[in-house]
């Protein structure tokens, strides 16, 4: 269980603050037209890093996820 928040926790930790600034520039192109086309760029930047770290996220998840089924299926011999 341990395993599968501490994914979830590093999933939100790179996903929030992409997010956030993708939001902000947004914001600042509305806010800013001289400067709109930049702000439209860094946005974008922005929305591909989110969806960079989820994809990561998700593949670390399931890389653990088959690590921990391969470990339970070997079988233990003592001799």
């Amino acid at each position: 269980m341990t395993r599968i928040t501490n994914t979830w926790a590093r999933l939100v930790g790179l996903l929030l603050p992409a997010a956030a600034y993708a939001r902000h520039e947004k914001h600042e192109a509305e806010k800013d037209p001289e400067h709109a086309h930049r702000h439209k760029l860094e946005a974008k930047m922005a929305e591909a890093a989110v969806l960079a770290s989820g994809g990561y996220a998700l593949h670390e998840h399931y890389d653990k996820k088959e690590e921990h089924k391969e470990h339970h299926e070997k079988k233990h011999h003592f001799f």
